[in-house]
């Protein structure tokens, strides 16, 4: 499957999953939490079949569908996660030429992340890595995921722009 992930100034982001039968899903995910989902019979076609609009939480219960782990939460469970939901977000970074991440390696990007966001892993070449060793370096057109709290995301993501070196 190849994943292609853009920026929607000022929406929010674009991620379109492409399969092996040249199909193709996006997913726009807005500012606000919500989701659309637009399903193309051909990748190169200009107009959707078919679209989906999604609550933030709608989303949430068809990802753990989609994990496959169809979880029953209590009422207090169920509190929690919202709270965190608005609290907590994952961040898609892509890596340019000029930002003063690339080439660094995984060790210094961590030493750069405040408390209160985590380094998740990357996306290189359509493959999702996780587990990377400290001396691993960031390239160019590489894609790294942070999680954590909103304010301190916003913080590491800007520490990345912009050419530093």
């Amino acid at each position: 499957m190849k994943i292609n992930i853009n920026e929607l100034p000022g929406v929010g982001k674009k991620i379109s999953f492409i399969n092996g039968n040249d199909q193709m899903l996006v997913l726009v995910t807005h500012h606000s939490g919500r989701r659309e989902l637009y399903f193309f019979e051909n990748k190169d076609d200009d107009e959707s079949v078919s679209s989906f609009a999604m609550s933030s939480d709608e989303t949430k219960q068809l990802g753990t569908q989609l994990l496959g782990s169809a979880a029953s939460f209590d009422n207090g469970e169920m509190q929690k996660m919202k709270i965190a939901g608005k609290q907590i977000i994952l961040d898609w970074i892509k890596v340019t030429n000029k930002m003063k991440i690339t080439g660094m390696e995984i060790g210094e990007i961590n030493q750069l992340i405040p408390l209160g966001a985590s380094f998740i892993g990357i996306i290189r070449d359509d493959e999702f890595t996780v587990e990377l060793e400290e001396d691993s370096r960031i390239e160019a057109d590489d894609t790294i995921l942070i999680v954590g709290k909103r304010e301190k995301v916003s913080e590491f993501a800007e520490q990345c722009k912009g050419d530093i070196r």
